[in-house]
């Protein structure tokens, strides 16, 4: 999930030399357009192509009355659906009830109370994870009073049933300043899906990197120290054998904004050592996907180089060097996904979004290959993406869900909207889809919608605050639409 801060303009890093025929953004006609020069012409622009067929009217998962700024708000929310078709999402209602809700045979259970509420406490979803299989874990951090120390929590889904809340097995004493969870794709049994828990805790001014594995039946087992650093940002990748592969860093702060730290674990178990792939000016924090074949893609951008990416080894599980997917755009925020087979999207914002517009760029890059495609831009070039996530069918299809904070499209629409763009498997052409209109809201902004892909299917949840019909009260809502997809 990718919930980015604003960075100051610097704009020299979006002009760049021309003659260096790498792909680039135009300012054509009143928007930001991916191009690239070849002899003088200007090729590839935005095309849509029909888009896979959203479930209307979308359900609602939970509807909760908002009394005033600081009401019952439904946000923070995280989706993830496994090949069977089974959904686990949660979400934070107010700022203390953590809730969780399960699909299974395509119907929707009741809300779960994982956290119940209470007066002066905190509750913070950090991540959520599911099986193959349908077992599932949510962490969580929890403030009993504001002057508590805060404690990190999981609880386990399985058999229908979620777990007594546990302490993940951190250093006593210690502050977990982040945490991410993920389960591997080993099905055949004996074997059965394992999960993997990264955090960063810190005690005093030193910090270190944490590692654990466990499931429902077992809990955590004795962890591992990755390394060192106090990084406040984690993204966490495993593939089907079991491999990972961790992206850190931090929010931006002066002039050197976000370090780009990777690593990774290979297949019998071992943690190999930080690689930082920055170049010691402003960036964004790295992102990272993993396939079944362990060459994982890191994608960070920097104000002077633009995106930049680097591809793991699978035989030593080395970090090439880095390299320029798009050199015409400043520190902005990335994502990326991958299909099984190494297939990689990569999806980025055209400009600083409080520089508006900044839509979404997305470049595709093909198994084995070295050369990602042109960029093209996936949403409404006029509008600013405040925040996205994007996800991948093992097939190769990929969905990025969105918040449009000044939309054009649909022609008519005021205030924010919710949407989707994907890029069907075998095709060329991304489709571009309005979920949710009107996202305008009253007290509290949308929160990042959330979004997850499987084997032939996929699910975006977001959140919207709106008046009533009377215009007497406000209310928060979470919905929830699917697709079938390659």
């Amino acid at each position: 999930m990718f919930n980015y801060f604003s960075v100051k303009p610097f704009r020299s890093a979006f002009y760049k030399d021309i003659s260096k025929k790498q792909p680039r953004l135009e300012y054509v006609g009143g928007a930001f357009l991916a191009a690239t020069f070849c002899a003088g012409i200007i090729i590839n622009s935005p095309s849509y192509a029909v888009p896979p067929v959203w479930s209307t009217p979308p359900v609602t998962l939970i509807s909760t009355q908002l009394l005033g700024a600081n009401g019952d708000s439904l946000n923070g929310q995280q989706v993830e659906i496994n090949g069977k078709g089974q959904v686990v999402t949660a979400w934070v209602k107010g700022s203390s009830m953590l809730q969780a809700k399960v699909r299974i045979k395509n119907q929707w259970g009741n809300a779960i109370t994982l956290v119940s509420d209470g007066l002066g406490q905190t509750t913070n979803l950090l991540h959520l994870a599911e099986s193959p299989l349908g077992e599932a874990v949510a962490v969580y951090t929890f403030k009993p009073t504001p002057l508590s120390a805060s404690s990190t929590l999981t609880t386990f889904y399985n058999a229908g049933q979620w777990s007594l809340p546990a302490a993940i097995p951190a250093t006593p004493g210690a502050t977990v300043l982040n945490a991410r969870v993920r389960y591997d794709g080993q099905v055949t049994l004996p074997a059965t899906p394992t999960a993997t828990l990264v955090w960063v805790e810190q005690t005093g001014t030193t910090c270190s990197i944490k590692a654990a594995t466990g499931k429902a039946a077992t809990g955590w087992g004795l962890p591992t120290t990755i390394g060192s650093g106090c990084y406040s940002f984690i993204q966490l990748a495993v593939n089907k054998r079991g491999e990972a592969a961790v992206a850190l860093g931090t929010p931006g702060f002066g002039r050197r904004g976000s370090p780009a730290i990777v690593t990774s674990r290979n297949t019998a178990g071992v943690w190999l050592g930080l690689t930082d792939l920055g170049s010691l000016t402003y960036g964004t924090p790295p992102v990272v996907a993993i396939p079944n074949n362990g060459a994982a893609i890191a994608l960070f951008s920097d104000a002077i180089l633009g995106v930049q990416w680097s591809r793991r080894s699978p035989t030593d599980g080395s970090w090439s060097a880095k390299q320029t997917l798009d050199g015409g755009v400043p520190a902005v925020p990335t994502g990326i996904a991958m299909a099984a087979n190494g297939t990689a999207v990569a999806v980025y914002n055209s400009y600083y979004t409080n520089v508006p517009p900044s839509s979404l760029f997305a470049s595709t890059l093909r198994a084995g290959s070295h050369i990602w495609s042109v960029p093209v831009s996936i949403t409404d070039p006029n509008g600013t993406i405040e925040s996205f996530q994007v996800s991948a069918t093992p097939a190769g299809s990929f969905v990025v869900g969105w918040v449009n904070s000044a939309p054009t499209l649909p022609v008519g629409v005021q205030g924010s909207s919710e949407g989707v763009s994907a890029l069907v498997a075998g095709t060329l052409d991304w489709s571009n889809s309005t979920l949710d209109g009107d996202m305008t809201g009253t007290f509290i902004s949308p929160s990042p919608t959330a979004v997850s892909a499987a084997a032939g299917r996929a699910i975006v949840v977001w959140n919207n605050n709106n008046y009533d019909d009377s215009l007497t009260y406000v209310y928060s809502v979470l919905n929830a639409a699917t697709t079938s997809i390659k």
